[in-house]
């Protein structure tokens, strides 16, 4: 129904594309406007008191505006980044390094993308900071009632994914609030995987920080989005210095704006933006009710047939899935499995997927991921059962 509006797929008419949570492909109303702006508006912003640089400024602030409404933030704690790994480093080493002291903790789950777990460690290595570890159960769910005994008087920070870049599964954020209380700990979301598949409201969540990328919901690559609760600015150190982020500079010393705009130094992808832009009311047009029971559809036919095949190990449950579906091929290494469905024309990924402390909770190396868009549609299913088929007969399982 909507891959029509891909070219990539007019462009590879044979292409199965099921690795939507790597990246997802770029409607042509985002790359329009990528090129429209390039072609017709093209200046740096906050810098030119020209007709173009001031158009240039309108662009860049108006999709500010845009994607505060998506998250249902305030424009100024819309910080743009590169990706959600900048986004969250930003946060580690802005937020974290100034406000954390030797002997603090910080809670990371287990199911975290690398993205929302190295940047911590590596700070309680410098800062001589503990690691609480929040554990999944034994199918990779985070239940929130197991992180009330984690945190104690010297937690500073929570840092949960909202959606499982393996597994597909939702984590209650909504409800870790309740267990801080007035606790003054920061609860530090990615929601990368979410915000393709689910609204995403940070006064609901309550949270203080949030990172997403563009490109995982249809929007270029380069851009990043990161919220930053407003009462949490003051907390802060630059990450970066440079351009546009000081209102004064001289030899002895540097007066920075005190705003999130502090955190923008140097020419940012103003293009990229745009087309971000265009990305988040490409995704309201259609709706997420749409989505969802698009997306929800896919998923219990996967599932569903599935269950034809004893080889097939889901890592995933069926059950609170958004579309990331983690599978074993007994007997085939996931590499060998993977490189045997490229030959068919259907991407999916075969690794750790950057989440190595799951997997080795979960007690393996690699796995299988399958991950829907909102292109996807039954006869890429088919597809891809075909191709389950070539497997079984190649391997004899």
């Amino acid at each position: 129904m909507y891959k029509k509006d891909f070219l990539i797929f007019k462009n590879n008419k044979d292409l199965v594309y099921l690795d939507n949570a790597a990246t997802a492909q770029k409607p042509r109303v985002v790359i329009d406007a990528m090129n429209d702006f390039y072609t017709h508006n093209n200046a740096n912003v906050h810098r030119g008191f020209y007709g173009l640089g001031e158009k240039a400024d309108a662009f860049y602030e108006d999709a500010r505006a845009t994607f505060a409404g998506f998250i249902n933030a305030k424009q100024g704690e819309i910080v743009f980044t590169k990706n959600t790994t900048e986004g969250l480093n930003l946060v580690a080493h802005a937020w974290g390094r100034s406000r954390c002291k030797e002997g603090d903790e910080v809670i990371v789950s287990l199911i975290e993308h690398h993205s929302n777990f190295l940047p911590w460690q590596l700070l309680a290595k410098e800062k001589k900071l503990t690691l609480r570890f929040w554990k999944p159960d034994r199918f990779g769910v985070l239940h929130v009632k197991d992180l009330e005994s984690l945190i104690t008087s010297r937690t500073k920070a929570i840092c949960v994914t909202y959606v499982s870049n393996v597994l597909g599964c939702v984590v209650s954020v909504e409800n870790i609030k309740e267990s801080i209380g007035k606790k003054n700990i920061a609860l530090i979301v990615d929601a990368a995987q979410a915000v393709p598949h689910i609204p995403v409201d940070v006064q609901r969540l309550q949270c203080d920080f949030l990172s997403f990328s563009l490109h995982k919901m249809y929007g270029p690559m380069g851009l990043g989005v990161l919220y930053i609760k407003e009462n949490r600015l003051a907390e802060m150190k630059p990450f970066m210095v440079g351009g546009g982020m000081a209102t004064s500079v001289g030899i002895s010393g540097v007066k920075y704006l005190a705003s999130s705009h502090v955190f923008e130094a140097g020419t940012p992808p103003v293009a990229e933006v745009v087309g971000g832009a265009e990305a988040v009311r490409y995704i309201n047009h259609i709706g997420f009710d749409a989505i969802q029971k698009h997306e929800h559809g896919l998923v219990k036919e996967i599932f569903h047939r599935f269950e034809e095949y004893s080889f097939i190990r889901t890592l995933s449950s069926k059950e609170n899935n958004i579309g990331v579906v983690a599978f074993d091929i007994l007997g085939v290494h996931p590499h060998d499995a993977a490189s045997l469905f490229a030959e068919r024309g259907i991407a999916l990924r075969a690794g750790h997927h950057c989440a190595m402390p799951l997997h080795t909770f979960l007690g393996i190396k690699a796995s299988l991921r399958l991950s829907l868009g909102l292109y996807n549609d039954k006869k890429d299913i088919d597809r891809f059962f075909d191709a389950v088929r070539d497997i079984k007969r190649i391997f004899n399982l």
